[in-house]
């Protein structure tokens, strides 16, 4: 969900702009990027469900930021 700010968010070949109290939902191994487009800052809730909860499988693609 989004809390705060103005997003964004592209889930697969699909894009949108995210407003406050927008909900989005990402298939397990679909490619997402969520990105700042207003001028406040972007806070996300994140919710994980299933078996197992974990962030060992994050693959990053083509990140900006050095962390690939």
């Amino acid at each position: 969900m989004l809390a705060k700010g103005t997003a964004e968010v592209t889930i697969g070949d699909s894009v949108a702009i995210m407003q406050p109290s927008a909900s989005m939902f990402v298939p397990a191994e679909t490619r997402h990027r969520i990105a700042n487009v207003g001028t406040d800052d972007v806070v996300v809730i994140e919710v994980q469900f299933g078996e197992l909860l974990s962030e060992d499988d994050i693959v990053r693609f083509d990140d900006v930021y050095g962390r690939a």
